[in-house]
């Protein structure tokens, strides 16, 4: 692949930034997910890290929580190396423990890019079916790759976010002419 394929000309800290926030918001891997491929990650143990959540949302239906990737990062990776397998482990610990800075903006770049990829391949498919003047089949070739990776979150999905129902969320009292307070 070469450079302008994939992730590596915004950088390691992009990247792992990137597999972080597919980890941790899934709004955004739900819109991410019809673009992305793993193969624009540059670096072997983040295709190995986003492999394993999307595998896991495609086989089961939700998102995983940080314990599940625990629990498959300590029993499905058998089929690696010990440097792959340590790389993997090591870049979960270090993002268990560090916020995401840049949210916005690697949100933003990384489903231009993803989307700006499945165009580039939409035209490609278009090419032979130039050559057969499949305008139709063209066009539709063409409007499937400009759907590809919209914003598909429509507020809270009770099925998809049911843990957060159950969240305590503090609230602040006021107080009223300090007589008495209201819940």
């Amino acid at each position: 692949m070469n450079n302008d394929d994939g992730f590596s000309k915004y950088g390691k800290q992009f990247q792992e930034t990137l597999a972080q926030l597919i980890l941790e918001d899934r709004p955004f891997t739900d819109q991410l997910e019809e673009v992305l491929d793993t193969s624009f990650f540059e670096l072997n143990y983040l295709r190995i890290f986003v492999s394993k959540i999307l595998d896991y949302r495609k086989k089961y239906g939700v998102h995983p929580t940080n314990n599940i990737v625990s629990s498959i990062l300590r029993t499905e990776l058998e089929n690696l190396n010990d440097a792959a397998k340590k790389q993997v482990r090591d870049y979960f610990a270090r993002i268990c423990v560090k916020r995401v800075q840049d949210e916005q903006y690697i949100k933003e770049t990384s489903l231009d890019f993803c989307k700006k990829q499945k165009l580039k391949e939409a035209l490609f498919r278009s090419v032979d079916l130039i050559q057969n003047s499949s305008y139709g089949e063209i066009r539709q070739v063409i409007d499937e790759a400009l759907k590809l990776g919209t914003d598909n979150n429509f507020g809270h999905d009770f099925l998809k976010d049911f843990e957060l129902r159950y969240e305590v969320r503090a609230r602040n009292r006021l107080a009223l002419g300090g007589k008495r307070s209201i819940n």
